[in-house]
């Protein structure tokens, strides 16, 4: 459990039962106890409460430092892959950050690289000083804990779903950029066709045919001669023979 929580429950179990002790203590025995039974429990409650509180802020404070860890490795594969000068500027100054207000998405983040077979110093020094690093081992920031066999195999198979995934979100977003090219075209040419027609109607012309459908029929007609020349050298080759 993290220190600062455990002594957050302490603190505020001390001071509910201290309030419930002053109750019965300083209680007028002349009146009913049923007032101190009724203030000790809303007591209890409170303190039950602020304990629940207190564990939701510290899950909620975790979640929160789980998904910078996540963004800083997102940050450091864009960085990898880039040459530009200002996103390099921009990891170096979002590691900086972290590693020196909030240490503990650091110890985060060395854990996730670890869980995905990477070296966290080696994450950390490209975007880190030297001693900044050693600062961080030093204090016990790149300490890992190792992973057993079955945490490994469901590491494994959350790796290989989430690739699927990933490639299957790649593969529709072709698939609809090539829809919508297709779809672009489509209004294009119809757009085309239309301004013939208007501008044959203004002038009294009959509308030709779109660009597109004459090079398809010339694309045609250009194979269909060159297949019958061939037919043609054939039938000649064979009548000489």
């Amino acid at each position: 459990m993290d220190p600062v929580l455990l002594f957050t429950i302490i603190g505020v179990a001390v001071a509910g039962t201290a309030a419930v002790v002053g109750i019965w203590m300083e209680r007028d025995p002349r009146r009913p106890p049923r007032w101190a039974y009724a203030l000790s429990g809303l007591i209890v409650a409170a303190t039950l409460v602020s304990v629940f509180q207190s564990w939701l802020d510290a899950q909620a404070a975790e979640k929160l430092e789980d998904q910078m860890a996540e963004m800083l490795i997102t940050i450091n594969e864009m960085a990898s892959r880039s040459d530009d000068p200002e996103v390099q500027q921009m990891a170096k100054l979002a590691f900086s950050t972290q590693a020196s207000t909030n240490p503990d998405v650091v110890q985060k983040l060395a854990q996730q690289v670890t869980d995905d077979g990477g070296d966290p110093t080696e994450v950390l020094a490209s975007h880190l000083p030297a001693s900044k690093v050693k600062g961080l081992a030093r204090g016990g920031k790149l300490k890992t804990a190792k992973l057993s066999k079955e945490e490994k195999k469901k590491l494994k198979k959350k790796r290989e779903k989430k690739k699927r995934e990933k490639e299957k979100r790649k593969k529709e977003k072709e698939k609809k950029k090539k829809q919508k090219e297709k779809e672009k075209k489509k209004k294009e040419r119809e757009q085309k066709k239309k301004e013939k027609e208007q501008a044959a109607a203004e002038g009294g012309e009959v509308p030709m045919p779109d660009d597109e459908g004459d090079d398809d029929k010339k694309k045609k007609k250009k194979k269909k001669k060159d297949k019958e020349k061939k037919k043609k050298k054939k039938n000649k080759k064979n009548n000489s023979f």
